[in-house]
């Protein structure tokens, strides 16, 4: 690809990888290393693309994509599938501005309800409802104010309806939307610090939260309480660094400005590993998916996920350049000892059982031996 990258995400089921910046939106065919035939993107009219959101629909296997840009365009692309077998091709299904043309900054689907949520720099909070890919109707458009909205997300289920969450880039705050009711100042909960990017895992409650100033923060989302913090240096400047959270949620990825990834153990803390983009370019996007869990998140220069049981980074730098810019591939690789250490783990197991099962079989043999052996009384 050329240019700046800002965005990426990969589709549900590991097949696609679409990514986006100032020259508009890609999709990545991973099985065949290829671009996908998709529509011209229009960048010098809707602006570069800000982000991306795969539609997961149960009752509906084609792949749809959302993409949100810098001058405030929503625009869905649809998996044209029956035009050609031979190769995959993405149409454009719809687009529309939303009323104030600023950028987007988030985007949310929630498949129980079927619900598109979008907001932008401006501080508007828009919530549509879809039919299929086409939208129906707008639920609402509330704007909140003094607050520059960084992240959407959907929580927990509240009554029957599930709970939106606005994250506030400079407040800290994090405004609960219910229903139609507007969000409210009194009913916002603070984190504490900025909001760089936001990653959000209600299985394992876990709410993990970029600092541009220090690193991450986790969070135990149903408590609203800190957990842990992930150091993350600043070389340069306050940046926006995206985090995400990987396997599961045993990892957390986030970026830097120096064109270095860092993979931390969410539970013990420790560094993992640092992957080398660039000498010391702006690695801002990170983004975590786990195929096995269908958990999704999409961040901005870093996309990570399981393909075939082995997860997979893919990075890029997150500047302007003059040439292409190259996406970077990285897989988790098992290394001798840690090969060692499941082996022994395993012939450990197998030893439990069998000792449990020569404790079994004596303790049968002698409960029908010597239990039920019944006195012969003397003549």
């Amino acid at each position: 690809m050329w240019a700046r990258w800002l965005c990426s995400l990969l589709a549900p089921d590991g097949k696609y990888l679409a990514s986006g910046g100032s020259d508009g939106t890609k999709i990545w065919d991973l099985a065949l290393r290829s671009e996908v035939n998709a529509p011209a993107s229009s960048w010098a009219l809707r602006g570069a693309t800000t982000q991306l959101l795969w539609l997961k629909r149960d009752d509906d296997t084609t792949e749809a994509l959302v993409i949100g840009t810098q001058a405030g365009y929503l625009v869905c692309w649809s998996d044209d599938v029956g035009k050609n077998k031979d190769a995959s091709v993405f149409k454009q299904v719809w687009c529309r501005q939303l009323a104030t043309a600023a950028e987007i900054t988030g985007l949310a689907f929630d498949a129980m309800t079927n619900k598109l949520a979008v907001c932008n720099r401006s501080g508007v909070i828009q919530l549509y409802t879809l039919r299929g890919t086409a939208i129906r109707d707008e639920v609402f458009s509330w704007p909140i104010h003094n607050c520059v909205p960084r992240s959407l997300e959907f929580g927990a289920m509240v009554n029957n309806e599930r709970e939106l969450l606005v994250f506030g880039t400079f407040c800290g705050l994090v405004y609960p939307i219910r229903g139609n009711l507007p969000p409210s100042a009194t009913m916002a909960w603070s984190l504490g610090c900025q909001i760089g990017d936001v990653a959000l895992d209600i299985e394992n409650n876990v709410l993990c939260v970029n600092d541009p100033w220090t690193g991450v923060d986790t969070f135990n989302f149903r408590e609203k309480t800190t957990v842990k913090s992930f150091a993350v240096p600043m070389t340069k400047s306050a940046r926006v660094r995206n985090v995400s959270l990987g396997e599961k949620g045993a990892i957390v990825v986030s970026g830097s400005d120096d064109g270095v990834a860092f993979v931390f153990n969410r539970r013990n803390g420790a560094l993992v590993t640092k992957l080398r983009v660039d000498a010391s370019d702006w690695v801002q996007t990170v983004a975590v998916r786990d195929l096995r869990t269908e958990k999704i998140k999409a961040l901005t220069g870093l996309e990570t996920g399981d393909i075939k049981g082995i997860p997979h980074i893919f990075a890029a730098k997150s500047r302007e350049i003059a040439g292409r810019n190259a996406i970077f591939v990285y897989c988790k690789k098992t290394t001798r000892r840690r090969f060692l250490a499941r082996v022994a783990a395993s012939f450990k197991m197998v030893v439990h059982v069998v000792v449990c099962l020569a404790a079994l079989l004596a303790l049968y043999q002698n409960f029908s031996v010597y239990a039920f052996k019944v006195p012969v009384p003397r003549v």
